[in-house]
């Protein structure tokens, strides 16, 4: 079936009239693309002389007119969707904004009841249609009208009840697509050339595939430095707690930071726009929120979990249970108090966790693994990893390549317990006590029941000057070499 687009509204319905039958025809193409609107038309008043979408034999008689003309031209055409482009013209004081919701329901029902009726027996899919509408923006001049802020509510309280209404949120839509505030509007109301562009767009895919710019609010940044917090909404009860999303942020420039509440905040940032830093009260994904942010930092005490973008990201964690994962990019990954689990992705990580029992895994890529206080277990995964357990008796596996196992040769190091230790790869033993020979350690052979190989020893490395064990390398009798390196030298321990 031929879709049939209706553009209603006032006058920025006109404003993208043009462009958007372009788009539409473009990816429909046979389409049939109707406008139906007037300057300053409202919804929940009339205004006498002047058309209006008040009065139903005014605009909403005109626009079905306009639909059975197009149907009955063509028998195989559906109402393929309307973008409804209005609600200005409602925030003046002689409307009844809050009736708007009610009136614009009621008025696509009678665009339904009305196919219903004059066209019965067609397939379901003939009668369904979906409602792009397109919400008030905050940054227009226009905007601080008392009842502004009322018609924004009431189209948000109309897409969140009627299943036909994909809101699109015009802030949203202009700071994804870089459009500043100020340059938004060409005068107190109506969209300038740019905004039109994005909107266009972003319309088209609403009701072409379904992907609406929705989001409660959002505010926008300049090219400096801006610092974002959370708005303070007030609550059913009347006291007041923190907004919760869906909410935007758009930094724009500068050096940002932005402080989010929820798992659901999207923050926009142009590539390269500046260092910036996020603080999460809440768990948080950076790849699907945040992709051009850089720095994150938990803030609070409870464990959160935390994953990176495709960019170098500085991931930092608080003292409670964090779980922080890297992606693409060399992280830093920093895992602050508490048994945290931290994880690099791909690329050349830096991972350090602190107190606590620490779990810490490299994966792809070269990367460097610091244990810090407490039993940690560090796994470097593929690549030229380098591991330091730090104070505590630790569990380290350096996986796939030729890994480097540190330690610093102090009481506090305790005994380090290497699951795959392979000179065929190319593994090292690192001592950091310069002062140390390659005579001051010894080899002892011992069986551990139930690590690694039941037929194959465990070799621990002496040293001989406290009597105590650096590393027990699993499976370790098994190897041909013993690489150990002081001070910039290597040896053989089995030579």
């Amino acid at each position: 079936m031929s879709g049939i687009y209706i553009i209603a509204g006032q006058s920025n319905a006109n404003n993208i009239a043009d462009e958007m039958a372009a788009e539409l025809r473009a990816r429909d193409p046979g389409c049939t693309v109707l406008t139906i609107a007037d300057a300053g038309a409202p919804l929940t008043w009339g205004r006498g002389g002047d058309t209006d979408w008040y009065q139903r034999n005014d605009l909403p008689r005109a626009r079905l007119d306009a639909l059975d003309a197009a149907l009955s031209r063509d028998g195989s055409a559906h109402l393929g969707g309307i973008i409804w482009v209005q609600g200005e013209a409602d925030t003046l004081a002689c409307a009844r904004s809050s009736l708007y919701a009610e009136k614009a329901e009621a008025l696509f029902d009678r665009i339904e009841a009305h196919l219903h009726d004059g066209f019965a027996g067609r397939g379901a899919e003939f009668y369904d249609f979906d409602v792009a509408t397109l919400q008030l923006s905050g940054y227009a001049p226009a905007a601080a009208r008392d009842a502004w802020s009322t018609i924004i509510d009431e189209q948000q309280a109309l897409a969140a009840t009627d299943d036909r209404v994909q809101l699109l949120n015009v802030d949203l839509v202009a700071a994804q697509a870089g459009i500043h505030p100020g340059a938004m509007f060409v005068d107190a109301l109506h969209y300038s050339q740019a905004l039109v562009n994005a909107l266009v767009t972003a319309t088209a895919d609403s009701l072409l595939s379904g992907t609406a710019a929705a989001a409660a609010r959002v505010t926008m940044g300049t090219d400096g430095d801006d610092v974002f917090t959370p708005v303070q909404m007030p609550s059913a009860t009347g006291s007041h707690s923190p907004e919760i999303p869906p909410l935007a942020f758009a930094g724009f420039g500068g050096d940002d930071t932005y402080t989010v509440l929820s798992p659901r905040t999207l923050v926009i940032e142009a590539a390269g726009g500046g260092a910036d830093l996020i603080r999460a009260h809440s768990s948080y994904d950076m790849s699907l929120w945040a992709p051009q942010v850089e720095a994150l930092t938990v803030i609070g005490r409870a464990g959160r979990h935390i994953a990176g973008n495709a960019l170098g990201n500085q991931l930092t964690g608080n003292a409670g249970r964090d779980w922080i994962a890297g992606a693409a990019g060399a992280d830093t990954v920093f895992g602050g108090g508490g048994n945290d689990t931290l994880r690099g992705g791909y690329g050349a990580d830096r991972l350090a966790g602190s107190n606590g029992r620490d779990r810490l895994w490299g994966d792809a890529g070269n990367d460097t693994l610091l244990g810090g206080a407490g039993n940690d277990t560090l796994v470097g995964g593929n690549g030229t990893d380098f591991l330091n357990g730090g104070n505590g008796d630790d569990l380290l596996r350096g996986g796939w390549g030729a890994d480097r196992f540190y330690h610093d040769g102090t009481a506090a190091a305790g005994c380090d317990r290497i699951g795959d230790y392979s000179s065929a790869d190319g593994d090292v033993l690192i001592f950091r006590d310069s002062t140390a020979s390659v005579g001051d350690f010894d080899l002892r052979v011992t069986s551990v029941p139930g690590a690694g190989n039941a037929a194959v020893a465990e070799v621990q490395i002496i040293d001989t000057r406290s009597g105590e064990p650096v590393w027990a390398l699993t499976d370790g009798a098994a190897q041909d070499h013993l690489w150990l390196q002081i001070g910039g030298q290597t040896y053989d321990l089995l030579a």
